[in-house]
């Protein structure tokens, strides 16, 4: 009777199976890939492949020599007859090899790993320029990450920038990087947090110094604070669920950033002044930052009044001062709120429309 490992049945059904799990094992380790770890695009995820690389030959040789061992010895002194073979009881200079050889390959691993460790924990290189100080909270040149954890803990992961590092409650963590080139570079959280995990995601955007300059940086958990205005509203018409709000962030952090000095406000013609201003205001979304009732705050200050206030803030007329705000928003800025408003470009005319239409908000 034939054995069924050695069957042409067998071998037809392995081939392909192999064929398939080689290229599935090749396709997996994409340098392409938005989240592969093969992908270097700065200094430390370039050092932690490099090591990778390292471990992964001196294993693979290690592979290679305890297999094809075990394969030399199981055909080499295989059974051939009843007679018991030669009993061997220890042999001094085997187990010196193979206890001295193991620790040389430990410490192959052991060394350049220990130095990668101290380099990166030193923090970014201060020889480059400033380096820009970032908090990330779970729940550029170089840049220094500060990493914690309101809740659970988390694992900070951009694959093409450097290695993971975990968010642990109680216990602040640093991670530091530089990016090659400007670029978007995608991130997650790689530990398993909650039901929410595989909504963590998030993007690192590199920027050359000019783009930078004009890149407004805003608080990171600031997303939360909008999404809790909607929520936290009793009119049904803005009264979001947890899931909506979830929806929509995903759908927010699958966008493409843009350039925002590219935008332009859209041509609104007919009717009067008022008029053209309200259709303005509208379709520049300014309604999505500042709501139309005195006692309703979504992102930005309510406009209910403005044109009244603007006499007690500054010197300027309240025309003036709302078009001084509207073109410069960071020009007056209302106690407690930031400047995270984010204007197109509007015609001057269109500018005195919106003007006109604010101005009778009362």
């Amino acid at each position: 009777m034939q054995n069924w490992l050695t069957s042409s049945k067998f071998t037809k059904l392995a081939l392909p199976v192999l064929a398939l799990a080689a290229t599935l094992f090749i396709a997996a380790c994409s340098p392409g890939h938005p989240q592969s770890t093969f992908g270097y695009a700065g200094p430390v995820a370039r050092d932690q492949g490099d090591l990778f690389l390292l471990i992964f030959w001196i294993a693979v040789a290690v592979f290679i020599v305890v297999e094809g061992g075990i394969i030399y010895i199981a055909i080499r002194y295989r059974r051939r007859d009843d007679k018991i073979p030669k009993q061997v009881h220890g042999n001094t200079k085997l187990e010196i090899t193979w206890t001295v050889i193991p620790s040389l390959v430990v410490a192959a691993i052991a060394v350049p790993t220990i130095i990668g460790i101290w380099e990166q924990q030193r923090g970014a290189p201060t020889d480059m320029g400033d380096v820009l100080e970032v908090e990330a909270i779970g729940h550029r040149w170089p840049v220094n990450v500060k990493l914690a954890s309101q809740d659970v803990i988390h694992s900070f992961w951009v694959p093409k920038l450097a290695g993971k590092v975990d968010m642990v409650p109680l216990n602040d963590n640093l991670v530091w990087f530089i990016a090659d080139e400007p670029g978007i570079y995608d991130g997650q959280c790689a530990e398993f947090c909650g039901i929410a995990h595989a909504h963590m995601r998030f993007r690192v955007v590199a920027h050359e110094e000019e783009g930078f300059q004009e890149f407004d940086i805003k608080i990171g958990t600031s997303m939360q604070a909008h999404a809790a205005a909607y929520q936290e509203r009793e009119d049904n018409k803005i009264n979001l669920s947890n899931q909506e709000v979830e929806n929509i962030a995903d759908y927010l952090l699958a966008l493409e950033p843009g350039d925002i000095s590219q935008l332009v406000a859209p041509a609104i013609t007919g009717g009067t002044p008022e008029e053209r201003g309200e259709q303005l205001f509208i379709s520049i979304g300014c309604n999505a930052c500042h709501s139309l009732d005195a006692d309703t705050t979504i992102v930005g200050p309510s406009l209910i009044g403005i044109a009244d206030r603007a006499g007690t803030r500054t010197s300027l007329s309240a025309d003036d001062y709302m078009r001084q705000s509207i073109n410069d928003p960071g020009a007056f800025l209302v106690d407690g709120f930031t400047n995270a408003m984010v204007v197109p470009k509007i015609p001057p005319n269109q500018v005195d429309d919106l003007i006109a239409y604010i101005s009778t908000l009362e």
